[in-house]
């Protein structure tokens, strides 16, 4: 079944393309997008994708992702996201829901209900605040559960679990 999603709140510049072979065109609020579309967050913007499980996906500035694959059955449905840079906190609602998020050094897989933080640059931390999430990478695989964090300098780095650090203003 085809599943869709929609960007349900827009602030700032941001723009969206149904694949990588389109041109840019700037995003608005109830706008529909599928597998193959990519979003993009200029500095200083927002943005927020509502998937068709409830799940929601939040994007700050200089974001760039694209939905690689969104897959339904009747075992549940399955999404994958490609963050390249930039920051999103993913809130899975349904128990059926499996969303991945791949980043330039390791993927991170939870089932729902879960809140996960994603942030890809220069370095990628993962950061859990309900539920659990999988990272897979160069080193192997870790679970990390409600309060875990974790912060990648590379593909290679050491899988250190540490606390998560305070709030800040995206949380």
């Amino acid at each position: 079944p085809i599943r869709l999603a929609r960007i349900c709140y827009v602030e700032g510049n941001v723009r969206w393309r149904t694949s990588a072979d389109n041109d840019w065109s700037f995003a608005s609020n109830n706008l529909p997008v599928r597998q193959g579309a990519q979003i993009w967050i200029e500095r200083k913007g927002r943005a927020e994708l509502q998937f068709d499980d409830g799940s929601m996906l939040r994007l700050g500035s200089n974001a760039l992702v694209t939905l690689q694959l969104l897959y339904s059955d009747s075992e549940g449905t399955f999404t994958e996201i490609k963050l390249q840079e930039g920051l999103a906190s993913l809130r899975l609602r349904h128990k059926l829901a499996v969303y991945q998020i791949d980043t330039p050094f390791a993927s991170v897989k939870a089932k729902g209900p879960a809140k996960v933080r994603v942030g890809a640059g220069r370095s990628v931390e993962f950061a859990v605040r309900e539920g659990e999430a999988t990272v897979e990478g160069g080193q192997g695989s870790v679970t990390l559960k409600r309060g875990d964090y974790l912060r990648l300098a590379s593909s290679m780095s050491e899988y250190e679990v540490l606390s998560i650090p305070g709030r800040d203003s995206w949380d």
